[in-house]
C-alpha cells in the first residue's frame, strides 16, 4: 500500500509546483553554515599548524583543554544570543532581511578569523560573530518555510534545514580528513577550512535575493495586497481562486482572533499571549521536545571518542569511522525528511527513534562494563556490533528527534506569537547543546559506560512523553493549530472538539498522490 499524503482541504495541482521547493531551497542552505562551522572547527584546533601559530602547543594539557573549549563555546554562546536578537530582526523587517542579515554575519565572522595571526582574540571574535549568523538562521530559516509551505508537504520543506546541516556536517570532516592526509604543514591546512565558510555563507547571501517574504508576515504588517501576491505566486494560482482566498481568509480569521482583545504588539504583550492556556502547552512541548533532542545525541559531538570508548583506535581509524558516521547521518535525514514525514507523521518517528536508541546506548553499555575493551587486538563480535549500534542510533536519532524537533517548533505557534515560541525554543536549543558538549566528555572519563546507561533512560523516557503529550500535526495547516493545542484567543467563541482534527485529517488522506 502506498505512503498517503494529507492535506488539509482539496489541493489543485499547481500547489505542488517548483517554487515552494525553490525558495524552500534557498533558505535551507543555510543549514550549511550551522552543520559546516559546527564540525570543522574541532578538527581545526587539533591541527599542528594552527597550536603552533596560536602559541597552543607550549600549553599544558588542561589548559589546552580549557582553550580549545573556549573557542567552541564562544561559538555556542554567539548562537543563543544571536536566535534572541534575530527575533526583534525578524518581527519588524521580515524572514527574509533576517536570513540575509545572518548570512553576512556569518561571512563577517569567517572574514576575522582568517584575519588572525598570532592571537586567538580574533578567532574568539569571528566564532562570536559567526555564531550570531548562525543563531539567527536557525530562528528565521524553520520560520521562513513553515510560512510558505503547503500543509501536506511542510515536514518535508522544513526538513531541507536540516538536510543541509547534515550535509555541512560530513564536508566539515572530510575536508579537515583531506587536510590532514593531504597538505603540508603550514597556515594552509587552517586557513582553507576557515575560509570555505565564505562559500556557503556568500552563497545564501546571494541567493536571498531571490526570496519573497511571506505572505502571513505581510499580512500582519497590514500589506494585505503584497501578501496575497506572493501567496498567489507561490501557489502558483491566480489570486482569486477559492484555494488562495481560503488560505488568505484563513490567516485574516486567525489574525482577527488574535486581535479582539486589543493591541498584542510588543515583547510584553506577547509574552503574556505566551501564558495563556492553548500557548503555554505548546511552548512546553517546543522547550521540551528541543531538551530531548539533545539528551539524544551526545554522538554528534564526539563521535570520534566514543569510537575509542569500544575499542576502536586509532587516528586514522576513528577519523575513517567517524565520516562514515556522517553520511550514514545525512542518508537517513534524507529518507526521513523529504520522503517520510509528511506521510507517516511526528509522532511515531518520534516513538520509534526513542525506542531503537535507547536499545543502542544499553548494548553499547553493556559491552563497554563486560568487556572493557582496551584498543588493543583484533575486534571481537560483540565489539563489531557494538560499532554497528553507534551506526544504528544515528539512523534512528536522525529519522526522528534530530530533524522533527525543528519542523514541531517551526508550525506549532499562532502567527502572533509564532516568531517569539520559536526564538525561545531555539535559544533552548542551544543551551541544551551547550550543556551536553560540556557535560559528555567528563560523563565518559568519570562513569564510562553509566554514560550510555543515562542517555538511554532519557530515551526511554521520551517514549510516554511522545505518546502522551504531543498531538500529530501531520497535515493540519497552521491556522488550524488553534483547534489542536485548544486556544481560544480573547474568549473566541472557537469549536474545539477531541479529536475533530484527527477525524479530519482521516477523511483527507489521499491515496497513491505522490510528491513531484
Amino acid at each position: 500500500m502506498a505512503l498517503k499524503r494529507v492535506e488539509d482541504r482539496p489541493t489543485p495541482k499547481e500547489v505542488y509546483n517548483w517554487r515552494p521547493y525553490v525558495l524552500a531551497l534557498i533558505a535551507g542552505w543555510s543549514g550549511m553554515l550551522f552543520g559546516y562551522d559546527s564540525a570543522f572547527i574541532g578538527g581545526t584546533i587539533e591541527l599542528s599548524a594552527f597550536q603552533a601559530q596560536f602559541g597552543l602547543d607550549k600549553l599544558s594539557e588542561g589548559e589546552l583543554a580549557f582553550t580549545s573549549s573556549n573557542i567552541v563555546s564562544t561559538y555556542q554562546a554567539g548562537c543563543f544570543f544571536g536566535c534572541i536578537l534575530a527575533f526583534f530582526v525578524v518581527e519588524k523587517l521580515g524572514r527574509r532581511v533576517t536570513l540575509q542579515c545572518a548570512s553576512a554575519l556569518f561571512c563577517l565572522g569567517a572574514g576575522l578569523m582568517l584575519g588572525a595571526k598570532h592571537s586567538l582574540g580574533l578567532v574568539y571574535g569571528g566564532r562570536l560573530i559567526g555564531g550570531l549568523g548562525v543563531g539567527g538562521v536557525s530562528l528565521s530559516t524553520p520560520l521562513y518555510i513553515a510560512e510558505i509551505a503547503p500543509p501536506s508537504i511542510r515536514g518535508q520543506l522544513v526538513g531541507f534545514y536540516e538536510i543541509f546541516l547534515q550535509a555541512g556536517g560530513v564536508v566539515g570532516f572530510w575536508i579537515n580528513f583531506g587536510i590532514s592526509e593531504h597538505i603540508p604543514y603550514g597556515s594552509k591546512q587552517w586557513h582553507i577550512p576557515v575560509a570555505i565558510q565564505l562559500i556557503p555563507g556568500g552563497l545564501l547571501l546571494a541567493a536571498s535575493v531571490f526570496l519573497r517574504e511571506t505572505p502571513r508576515w505581510l499580512y500582519r504588517q497590514k500589506r494585505l495586497n503584497e501578501a496575497i501576491v506572493n501567496l498567489s505566486w507561490m501557489r502558483n494560482l491566480p489570486a482569486d481562486h477559492p484555494y488562495v482566498q481560503d488560505e488568505i481568509q484563513g490567516i485574516r480569521a486567525q489574525f482577527e482572533r488574535e486581535t479582539q482583545g486589543g493591541n498584542n504588539e510588543g515583547l510584553t504583550a506577547k509574552l503574556k499571549e505566551l501564558g495563556k492556556p492553548g500557548i503555554r502547552n505548546r511552548l512546553g512541548i517546543g522547550m521540551c521536545i528541543m531538551m530531548c533532542q539533545n539528551l539524544t545525541g551526545l554522538f554528534q559531538y564526539y563521535s570520534p571518542t566514543i569510537f575509542s570508548s569500544i575499542g576502536i583506535t586509532g587516528t586514522s581509524n576513528s577519523l575513517f569511522a567517524t565520516g562514515i558516521y556522517g553520511v550514514v547521518k545525512m542518508v537517513a535525514t534524507l529518507i526521513a525528511l523529504v520522503w517520510l514525514v509528511d506521510r507517516i507523521g511526528r509522532r511515531k518517528p518520534l516513538i520509534v527513534g526513542a525506542l531503537v536508541g535507547a536499545l543502542s546506548m544499553y548494548y553499547i553499555a553493556g559491552f563497554i562494563a563486560v568487556a572493557k575493551p582496551s584498543g588493543t587486538g583484533s575486534p571481537t563480535p560483540a565489539g563489531k556490533f557494538a560499532a554497528a549500534c553507534i551506526y544504528i542510533f544515528a539512523i534512528a536519532f536522525c529519522m526522528s528527534w534530530n530533524g522533527i524537533s525543528w519542523i514541531i517548533c517551526s508550525e506549532i505557534f499562532p502567527l502572533s506569537v509564532r516568531a517569539l515560541g520559536q526564538t525561545i525554543t531555539s535559544a533552548t536549543q542551544w543551551l541544551w547543546q551547550f550543556v551536553v558538549a560540556r557535560s559528555t566528555p567528563y560523563m565518559i572519563k568519570n562513569i564510562g559506560y553509566g554514560t550510555y546507561l543515562f542517555f538511554g533512560t532519557c530515551m526511554i523516557l521520551m517514549i510516554p512523553w511522545a505518546y502522551f503529550i504531543l498531538p500529530e500535526t501531520k497535515g493540519v495547516s497552521l491556522e488550524d493549530m488553534d483547534r489542536i493545542f485548544g486556544y481560544c484567543p480573547h474568549g473566541h467563541n472557537m469549536a474545539i472538539e477531541d479529536g475533530v482534527i484527527k477525524n479530519e485529517i482521516e477523511e483527507r488522506e489521499v491515496a497513491d498522490v505522490h510528491r513531484p
